[in-house]
């Protein structure tokens, strides 16, 4: 073997690596969320279940071609490190409940976790939010082309309201096409990072409101040529047809309104088995019916719900027509990050997914 065999080897196995550390990550993460987390013992426990499992993975460590005895321990060690992690997170909110199961997580906490989790991403999520999640970033570009290209067949660029507008990062692309431009948000963090920064460059045009969109929003009627709710923010609402009666009062004719969904149909959440990461930096829990967004090693549910097609129509007041529809990406959510390494592999399943 030459030197440039043993570097492509090299480059295979670094990807291989980071790819099971990758699954490792994922299978404590699943594990936290459904195992019962032992007081006094961890690893394997003496179960017909267990017993059930440890045949199972000495089966699929033969057909593999591994010792069982190894993949065994490796196993044990993953089940006692997601009980540990378990454990302190118990320990640090001072209540150890009797069952810890899947539970449906209230709207106050999720509202609890929203604005926890903004304060920690508000002055980081401009730049490095998304920066290790391909699919997030790919959507966020898509999104910006179907906005622009809305925005180019309006006949009146008077006011914009950019509700659910985190940082600013739309407020501040809507500023150089409107006369003002108004951006709603719940979260005090992120509205002030907004004001700092966006508000900065365009005090006479763009304005921040802290405020809930689930509620009356205190603007006047027929007051907006566009409306825009991105990344998803219209499947985070709680009372979605309300706030679609809003935005119909505050349109003037001819206006245009964009809302961004999860979708139930999307390929990704109609696959349950990737046994990886997925390249988003947010992703729908369908079953559980919350939202996990992604920082770091923590992970903070929220609320949202993912609707198809014809149930987000039908939540739409009669005076809002539905003028076009898509879906993006298709490919790119079920691939992990390590695959978008490469600038060759961005570009082609980028050009798959459009």
């Amino acid at each position: 073997m030459d030197d440039a065999d043993r570097e492509h080897v090299a480059s295979r196995l670094r990807k291989l690596d980071q790819h099971l550390f990758a699954v490792l990550a994922e299978r404590i993460l699943l594990t936290r969320k459904i195992a019962k987390p032992q007081q006094e013992s961890t690893g394997f426990t003496d179960s017909p279940d267990r017993r059930k499992r440890q045949a199972e993975v000495g089966r699929w460590a033969a057909e593999y071609g591994l010792n069982p005895d190894f993949v065994l321990a490796l196993l044990y060690f993953i089940n006692d490190e997601s009980s540990r992690i378990q454990l302190e997170k118990i320990e640090r909110a001072g209540v150890l409940p009797e069952r810890h199961a899947a539970v449906t997580l209230s709207l106050a906490i999720k509202r609890q976790n929203l604005l926890k989790l903004t304060e920690i991403v508000a002055p980081i999520f401009d730049t490095r939010y998304d920066e290790r999640f391909f699919a997030t970033r790919d959507y966020r570009s898509f999104e910006r082309d179907v906005i622009d290209q809305a925005i180019r067949g309006l006949k009146k660029k008077r006011r914009a309201y950019d509700f659910g507008c985190a940082t600013g990062i739309q407020t501040k692309f809507l500023a150089s096409s409107f006369e003002s431009v108004v951006g709603y948000d719940i979260s005090p963090a992120m509205i002030a990072q907004g004001r700092q920064v966006v508000g900065a460059q365009f005090p006479d045009k763009v304005r921040f409101v802290e405020g809930d969109l689930d509620a009356a929003i205190p603007e006047p009627d027929a007051s907006a040529s566009f409306v825009v709710m991105s990344l998803g923010t219209a499947s985070e609402l709680a009372d979605p047809r309300s706030t679609f009666a809003e935005i119909s009062r505050l349109l003037v004719p001819g206006g245009r309104v964009f809302l961004s969904f999860y979708n139930k149909d999307a390929l990704v959440y109609r696959i349950h088995s990737v046994p990886w990461p997925l390249s988003l930096a947010a992703e729908m829990d369908v079953d559980r019916q919350y939202l996990e967004v992604h920082i770091g090693p923590e992970v903070f549910p929220i609320h949202a719900l993912a609707y198809t097609f014809d149930e987000a129509k039908a939540m739409l007041p009669h005076d809002l027509r539905v003028i076009e529809r898509a879906t993006h990406p298709t490919i790119s959510p079920l691939l992990p990050n390590e695959v978008f390494e490469e600038e060759e592999a961005k570009q082609t399943i980028a050009n798959i997914d459009d």
